[in-house]
């Protein structure tokens, strides 16, 4: 930890030492500690005993997290109020910063290096809003340097946005605008800012050709690792998974349980018993589209509703009022 309660009760960061004979003692447990600083090794506090604290999460924290947490304490100092490692008696909490920002309230900065259950992570964040305390997490270099799959992205990201920090920096990394065509990595937009303020995001290039798509489809299909139930549904409807019409291959929808061409294959197939008729409703087939994703429900709507768009744009269908009139949708090859 990098907080201490020196003789005068006052609080101390390892950081600011400059008598280490005085005694210092933990906020959570009033319990001794000792100094650990060393020529590589950020300053910190450690228990002497630490089975006698209920606050023994902090020990044991890489000099990655040691170091990015203090340098985020400088980061943050202005504007408003910020605390290192506060206690918060009422939830059994301590969060790496809280800042009383003038406009948006208290807010926890969570400073996460190190793998954390989604049980766990779903606590902390009700302790927060129990105590109408905003949270923003912020991911470190572990994070930052691997392929994060999207169940981790969603878990993480707040308004859209996921922040890393690099102790190497001296500003914060924040990615949107994921997308993820089929066949390909995911893609994302990504900013380097020096606060956490609302940013806008351009979206990532990416460029999909229909007959490759095609063709890797096939190769799914004659692996057989495609879902037998759906291509003998197509059967029975004469049609063949391998002659989709173009648009269904060219999705980018990010947060998805299943690939892009699956999602719009089942789009195409809830919009064609509708075909000049208005009875079809957008919140309707949002409902119905719901469990295809790993997005959280508030999430879900824009995402159809961009997906719906890109058929207006295409004078597939027409939206008004909630309600979607189909005209005519995509072709089906020969």
């Amino acid at each position: 930890m990098l907080m201490a309660i020196d003789d005068h009760n006052r609080y101390i960061g390892a950081h600011q030492v400059q008598a280490t004979m005085a005694s210092y003692f933990c906020p959570a447990c009033r319990q001794a500690l000792i100094l650990k600083r060393g020529e590589y090794k950020v300053a910190h506090f450690a228990h002497r005993d630490l089975s006698a604290c209920d606050q023994a999460f902090s020990e044991g924290e890489s000099s990655t997290h040691l170091a990015g947490k203090l340098a985020l304490y400088q980061l943050f100092k202005k504007p408003g109020k910020i605390q290192l490692e506060p206690v918060l008696t009422a939830i059994d909490q301590r969060p790496d910063l809280l800042w009383q920002h003038p406009q948006k309230g208290m807010i926890a900065i969570e400073y996460q290096c190190s793998p954390i259950s989604t049980k766990r992570l779903a606590e902390r964040n009700q302790g927060y809003q129990s105590q109408d305390i905003s949270v923003y997490w912020i991911l470190g270099p572990a994070y930052y340097h691997k392929s994060l799959r999207p169940q981790t992205i969603q878990r993480f990201m707040q308004a859209g946005i996921l922040s890393f920090y690099l102790p190497s920096d001296n500003y914060i990394r924040c990615q949107s605008n994921w997308l993820k065509a089929d066949f390909q990595r995911l893609k994302y937009c990504e900013k380097k800012v020096s606060g956490l303020g609302k940013e806008s995001f351009t979206n990532p290039v990416i460029n999909l050709n229909a007959n490759y798509q095609r063709q890797k489809l096939q190769q799914l299909m004659l692996q057989k690792r495609v879902d037998s139930a759906l291509i003998d549904y197509l059967y029975q409807q004469r049609r063949r998974l391998d002659q989709v019409p173009d648009w269904v291959l060219l999705g980018t929808t990010f947060g998805l349980k299943v690939p892009n061409w699956h999602f719009r294959l089942v789009i195409w197939l809830l919009l064609a018993p509708f075909q000049d008729q208005t009875v079809l409703t957008v919140a309707s087939l949002v409902k119905r589209l719901q469990p295809y994703f790993i997005l959280r429900p508030e999430q879900v709507f824009p995402a159809v509703k961009a997906v719906l768009l890109e058929l207006q744009k295409g004078g597939y269908i027409g939206l008004s009022d909630g309600r979607i009139k189909v005209f005519h949708l995509p072709a089906w090859l020969d």
